[in-house]
This record gives C-alpha cells, sequence and structure tokens, in this order.
C-alpha cells in the first residue's frame, strides 16, 4: 500500500522558536501533535530547537498518514519534520516518540520502526527525489537517554541513507 506522508489533513504548520512533540500514550489510535505552549514542557516526549525559525511542516504519521487498524498494518513512526535549511536544503527528520525508563527495550522496537517507515516513505518517492533530501532520524525518550551503537549507525546510513540520533532534544540544522 501507498501513503501519502505529505497529507494535507495531518500536517500543522509551524515557525515558532522552541516547540515540544507529543504523542498521548493512554489513547493508541491519536496521532501525534505538536505544542507550542511553553507551559507544557514537563509533558513533552520532545523538544525541537528552531533557532532559525524555519517553516517547519509537521506531519502525523501514525493513526494519521498510516491510519488502517488491521492487521496488516504496519508500524511507523509518529511523526515527520519537513523543513527547508538556510542552504535550500529540504530536510526530512523522522521522530519516534517514546515514553519508557527502559530505553534499551523502546531502541529495539523503535528499530523495527524505523525500518518499516523509511521502506514505506521510500516507495513512494524516485530514487533521485528520495536522495534529494537531507535525512535524519531521531528516537526522543524523556526518560532516558543511551549511546547509539556505531555499527547500527553506519548499516542505516548505508542501507537508507540516513542519520541516527537519540535524544529528547531535536535541534533543526
Amino acid at each position: 500500500m501507498r501513503y501519502n506522508f505529505f497529507c494535507e489533513d495531518c500536517k500543522t504548520i509551524t515557525e515558532y522558536e522552541e516547540f515540544g512533540l507529543c504523542d498521548e500514550e493512554t489513547n493508541e489510535k491519536t496521532p501525534a501533535r505538536i505544542d507550542t505552549n511553553l507551559c507544557n514542557k514537563n509533558s513533552w516526549q520532545a523538544t525541537v530547537k528552531n533557532k532559525n525559525r524555519y517553516n517547519i511542516e509537521f506531519f502525523a504519521i501514525d493513526h494519521c498518514v498510516v491510519k488502517n487498524y488491521g492487521a496488516e498494518r504496519p508500524k511507523v513512526f509518529d511523526c515527520l519534520l519537513r523543513f527547508c535549511n538556510e542552504n535550500n536544503k529540504m530536510n526530512l527528520y523522522f521522530v519516534e516518540l517514546k515514553d519508557r525508563k527502559r530505553m534499551r527495550s523502546a531502541i529495539k522496537d523503535a528499530h523495527e520502526q524505523l525500518e518499516s517507515t523509511i521502506k514505506l516513505f521510500r516507495n513512494t518517492l524516485s530514487e533521485k527525489d528520495y536522495k534529494g533530501y537531507f535525512k535524519k532520524v531521531f528516537i526522543a525518550n524523556r526518560k532516558e537517554n543511551v549511546i547509539i551503537d556505531n555499527d547500527k549507525q553506519t548499516r542505516l546510513w548505508h542501507e537508507y541513507g540516513v542519520r541516527l540520533d537519540i535524544s529528547s532534544t531535536i535541534t533543526l540544522k
């Protein structure tokens, strides 16, 4: 099945210098969202730092772009940030939001979601268009951060052309 990762119905635009990414764990069918209210910082699973105030397109992937709930439903990341930087380079930041004390188990789950999401996304574009984006993947967990395995990092770069970062702060560059 092909999905429209840039679906207008799943898009929110912001130019805030700092905002949060949230995924309600209490309702598994609710898509991720942005939160621009700094008073809610304690509830954000990831903080996005946008010091250049880029025009950010936020797309809710899980439960919006991909919303079929049958047995064949692919496991996907929560959201995607798309923006053009000062060098006119289009950037895609895929983000998986976790809220777990045991980050090692979260990374294992997120790795499967990463591969599925990238494969689905890659199938929607020509190879030239796919390679035209700078792609980065974030696994964000506000409870605990861990060190990235260099072998996994290298494999993801060679296989999918993506960089992996595990952090609850996403700095747009």
